[in-house]
């Protein structure tokens, strides 16, 4: 995989907290998908809000309805079935990994949230992928305001997760015959069994 099309991928997964991009809806251009998912976005978002709300989308939405929005716009523009109650699910796990990042002292730092956007914005300046484009011409503001507001709640919950996996691994050291990736991977496992404990508490 190419680092331009991770970048992408990344993007994707802080739109909707999963790890899943695909080139689906083959008849439309990147651009035109990414303008097809914030259309879709608004109308989701505007069965929700008065014309006022509508105008402070970026800030006045309710994180559940948006993200049921941002998942039924990514079902229409991107031609992947999302549910609503994955998208319920999603909510309910990011709360709760933020609060047990909070009571362990990982949560990630101001610094380190705007350092994480500052890399993929200048990523995004140097070298602009289409889907993302698309979405900030659509939803017509600047890439600081799609990527330090849009984005914003997607970057503070991928490091979160990223935190915790770190403490994680304190927890569960690396065997010797277990590769990078293995290893990874079984850390991703921990952390699911970690929210399912989290749910179950």
């Amino acid at each position: 995989m190419n680092y331009k099309k991770s970048v992408v991928i990344a993007i994707t997964c802080l739109l909707l907290g999963v790890i899943s991009y695909v080139y689906a809806t083959q008849d439309l251009s990147e651009v035109e998908k990414g303008k097809l998912f914030i259309k879709e976005y608004k109308e989701e978002t505007m069965k929700h809000q008065t014309k006022e709300q509508h105008d402070n989308q970026l800030k006045n939405i309710n994180e559940l309805n948006d993200k049921i929005a941002r998942y039924k716009a990514y079902s229409k523009a991107f031609g992947v079935k999302l549910t609503e109650e994955q998208a319920v699910k999603k909510v309910k796990e990011k709360i709760l990994l933020e609060q047990y990042a909070k009571q362990h002292d990982i949560y990630p730092t101001k610094e380190e949230i705007s350092k994480r956007i500052e890399e993929h914005k200048q990523m995004y300046v140097t070298d602009p992928y289409p889907v993302a484009q698309g979405m900030i011409e659509e939803l017509d503001i600047t890439v600081d305001e799609f990527f330090y507001e849009f984005l914003y709640d997607g970057y503070v919950a991928d490091l979160v997760r990223l935190k915790i996996i770190e403490h994680l691994k304190s927890k569960h050291p690396k065997q010797s015959n277990e590769s990078e990736q293995d290893y990874h991977e079984r850390m991703i496992q921990e952390l699911d069994h970690l929210v399912q404990s989290l749910e179950n508490a």
